[in-house]
C-alpha cells in the first residue's frame, strides 16, 4: 500500500492534472460536447499505455530508435507551441479548431505523457525491487490516468456550460499557456542536449 501511495504522490506530481485538465479543457471549448469526451477517454487510455511501457522498457526503447529524452522534450515542445499558435490566431479559423482532434497530441503526449512523467515513470521501475512494486507503479499510474480523465471531462463540462464569452477567454488564455508550455519544453530540451554550463 505505501509502495502504490509513494508512486500515485510521485506520478500526481510529474502529470500535474489540475494544471493539465484547465490547459486542456480551454483548448478544446469550441469542440462538441461528444467530440470533448470521446478525445479525453481516447487520450487517456493512449498515455496510460504510453506511460507504462516508457516505465518498463524506456531506456531500450530510446537506445532503439537512438534518441534521448532531450530530443522528446525538444519535439514535444515545438508540437505545442504550433498548437497554442494557432489557438491564439484562431479569431478566423474557429471552425477548423473545433474539427481538429487533439486527444493523442496534445493530450496523450505530450500533456500527461510528458518528458516528466516519462523520466518519473522510468525512475519508479529502476527502484522497484519486486513483482509487487512493480504492479504497485501500475495501479498508481491507473489511479491518477483515471483521476484526471474526471477532472478533464469535469472542467470540460464547466467550460462549455460557462457561455461564449468565458469560453472565448479561457480558450485565449489556454492558447497562452500552452504556448508557455512548449516554450519551457523547447529550451530544456535544448539545454539537456547542450554541454553543461553552456548558458552560464
Amino acid at each position: 500500500m505505501d509502495n502504490t501511495l509513494n508512486a500515485f504522490k510521485s506520478l500526481w506530481a510529474a502529470i500535474n492534472p489540475v494544471a493539465m485538465s484547465v490547459v486542456f479543457s480551454s483548448l478544446v471549448g469550441y469542440h462538441a460536447g461528444k467530440l470533448q469526451t470521446k478525445m479525453i477517454y481516447n487520450g487517456s487510455i493512449v498515455a496510460f499505455f504510453l506511460v507504462l511501457i516508457f516505465t518498463f522498457c524506456g531506456p531500450e526503447i530510446l537506445n532503439f530508435l537512438g534518441i534521448n529524452l532531450a530530443a522528446i522534450e525538444f519535439s514535444s515542445g515545438f508540437a505545442l507551441v504550433f498548437i497554442a499558435l494557432a489557438a491564439l490566431r484562431s479569431s478566423s479559423r474557429r471552425g477548423k479548431i473545433s474539427e481538429q482532434n487533439f486527444g493523442i497530441i496534445p493530450l496523450a503526449m505530450p500533456l500527461l505523457g510528458s518528458p516528466a512523467t516519462l523520466i518519473c515513470g522510468m525512475s519508479l521501475f529502476t527502484n522497484a525491487s519486486g513483482v509487487a512494486q512493480k504492479l504497485s507503479i501500475v495501479m498508481a499510474l491507473a489511479c491518477v490516468i483515471s483521476l484526471t480523465c474526471v477532472l478533464l471531462i469535469l472542467f470540460a463540462r464547466f467550460i462549455r456550460a460557462a457561455g461564449e464569452t468565458v469560453t472565448s477567454l479561457f480558450f485565449r488564455l489556454s492558447g497562452l499557456l500552452t504556448f508557455a508550455i512548449g516554450a519551457q519544453y523547447v529550451f530544456s530540451g535544448i539545454a539537456h542536449m547542450t554541454p553543461a554550463g553552456f548558458f552560464h
